[in-house]
């Protein structure tokens, strides 16, 4: 039975070392995507203000000559299309980021959820042959009671899961929300 208990332990710490991986991923590619759109904001931010010093400085005849040359024109033209490609460019990178994270993290969680899954049913196995074994052998019900205590270990490791399951799929849909 310490076998059992030691396994029971393993998967734990195999499940929990899973979920903080997973979690690192997303927080990693969030803080990756956060500051791609502060960057892009900044840009922005920065371009648009030379656009309005420039349309400033073209308004304001007492302090600049009154004619107003093309290139300085032109250059103004070129900053609103330079700024509005490059906010299309950011959106399409964001969108692309964002697709990327949700594929990741759906194939980090089926990944997840198959080991789990899989551990799961080995241990239901391991379990009920152990439960047939004893009650051909042994008519005690000590041995019953430690199989029944790890029946409801497998069973509170499977809501653990369902609550993960949950809460991934919850982060999941409020990351792609921001």
């Amino acid at each position: 039975m310490e076998g059992m208990d030691i396994k029971m332990a393993d998967l734990k710490n195999s499940c929990d070392y899973k979920i903080v991986s997973v979690r690192e991923q997303c927080e990693g590619q969030e803080a990756n995507y956060l500051s791609l759109a502060e960057l892009m904001d900044s840009k922005e931010t920065d371009l648009r203000n030379e656009i309005q010093d420039l349309k400033t400085k073209m308004a304001d005849p007492g302090k600049e000559d009154t004619r107003i040359s093309d290139s300085v024109l032109a250059r103004v033209e070129n900053l609103e299309i330079l700024c509005n490609s490059s906010e299309k460019t950011v959106a399409a990178q964001c969108l692309s980021v964002e697709e990327k994270l949700k594929v990741e993290q759906a194939e980090a969680i089926k990944d997840l959820s198959e080991t789990l899954e899989d551990k799961l049913a080995s241990m239901e196995d391991r379990l009920t042959t152990m439960l047939v074994d004893t009650s051909i052998n042994s008519p005690s019900g000590g041995l019953q009671s430690d199989i029944n205590s790890l029946k409801g270990s497998v069973q509170t490791l499977e809501g653990r899961f369902d609550v993960l399951d949950q809460m991934c799929t919850k982060e999941c849909s409020a990351n792609l929300v921001l």
